[in-house]
């Protein structure tokens, strides 16, 4: 999603309704969290910041990313090459972009999910600040799922809309 885009999130079902800064209701997250959803939560380390990132990891999922590929309980993410820099990311629930840079340093990681934590990761790997920094982040965080971007017309696109229509016209 390109920076400056506006979103519409879903919050029914994530158990922390708050608005304009004023705290309504926090509960239990009811609503199904799938790996590949993007989901709004609050920053684990200033819960006034809301962060929107990539779901990856679950609660007992072991994460590996080595080589610029994620594994998910020892399974590679299967990935489809867009050119220089991009490429999809195909998981059993959805496809999204993701970028990376061949030239960048590698930033391999592994680790297990602990019970009532959720793991994301930023789709630009490369310059991401995401879970692999600043860890896990509790269930309890999430604010809702985004289901509308409403892109500005004006934001930078990290995969040209161009190359990402013709790439999900391959085969």
């Amino acid at each position: 999603m390109p920076a400056g885009s506006y979103i519409v999130v879903q919050k029914y079902g994530y158990g922390n309704y708050a608005s304009y800064g004023i705290r309504m209701y926090r509960g239990a997250v009811v609503a199904p969290l799938n790996r590949g959803q993007v989901l709004v939560f609050e920053y684990p380390r200033d819960h006034s910041i809301r962060y929107v990132m990539r779901l990856v990891g679950l609660p007992g999922d072991r994460l590996e990313y080595k080589g610029k590929r994620l594994f998910v309980n020892g399974e590679p993410l299967p990935t489809k090459s867009l050119g220089l820099y991009q490429e999809f990311e195909i998981t059993r629930e959805s496809t999204y972009n993701i970028a990376t840079q061949s030239a960048a340093p590698r930033q391999d990681f592994d680790a297990i999910v602990k019970p009532g934590h959720l793991f994301f990761l930023g789709d630009n790997r490369d310059n991401a600040n995401d879970s692999r920094y600043w860890g896990q982040v509790p269930e309890a965080n999430v604010v809702g799922n985004v289901v509308l971007v409403l892109k500005n017309p004006e934001a930078q696109h990290i995969i040209p809309p161009d190359l990402a229509h013709e790439a999900a016209q391959r085969p």
